[in-house]
């Protein structure tokens, strides 16, 4: 199965991006970026689910720093994982980033629901450099889990869920997307 998206002025649009003044999707091929991980993982792994994160209190490089160990982490334990990401601004979170994170349904405890999860883990060596700087796993709407199971049936939610990385509000002049490469680790 493949997204269906809803186009108005030639553009895809979501329920997400047009809703609570987020001003439509600000770079219409990073959504469809968005999109064909959701659509990958759905084709080639065995269980996906995103999960959204938000990193809030510092700044780009303590957000950078965090990322990069978090991905070292998952790497040295052999997780797979995917991500999208982006970076805002606005007056009540300050400068901030939200990540759209693709990992195994199995693995999700290890990364982001225990006291010695990676999230945790790599949370705790950040914040001794970085004492504000914190992680929010986001609870999805009318799911009852920190993640959205990616099937061929939640596939057009999953992306409506992601569209949020690429609203129009709060992105910066010079705004840049982060991504990882597709599944991988790091060796």
């Amino acid at each position: 199965m493949r997204y269906i998206p809803t186009v108005e002025a030639n553009g895809w649009v979501t329920k997400t991006t047009s809703e609570k003044g987020n001003k439509g999707i600000h770079c219409q091929r990073k959504f469809k970026e968005g999109v064909l991980m959701l659509e990958r993982a759905i084709d080639t792994w065995d269980s996906p689910v995103l999960v959204s994160i938000v990193l809030t209190g510092s700044d780009i490089d303590t957000y950078n720093l965090f990322i990069h160990k978090l991905k070292r982490r998952l790497s040295d334990s052999s997780i797979m994982f995917e991500y999208k990401g982006c970076t805002e601004s606005d007056k009540h979170k300050g400068q901030h980033q939200h990540f759209g994170w693709v990992v195994e349904a199995d693995n999700f405890d290890n990364i982001f629901n225990s006291d010695d999860s990676a999230i945790s883990l790599t949370v705790a060596s950040v914040q001794r450099l970085a004492p504000t700087f914190n992680v929010f796993v986001c609870n999805p709407q009318r799911y009852s889990t920190p993640f959205i199971p990616l099937t061929d049936d939640t596939l057009q939610d999953a992306a409506c869920y992601i569209s949020y990385l690429y609203k129009q509000r709060s992105k910066m002049p010079g705004h840049k997307y982060m991504s990882s490469r597709a599944a991988r680790t790091l060796h």
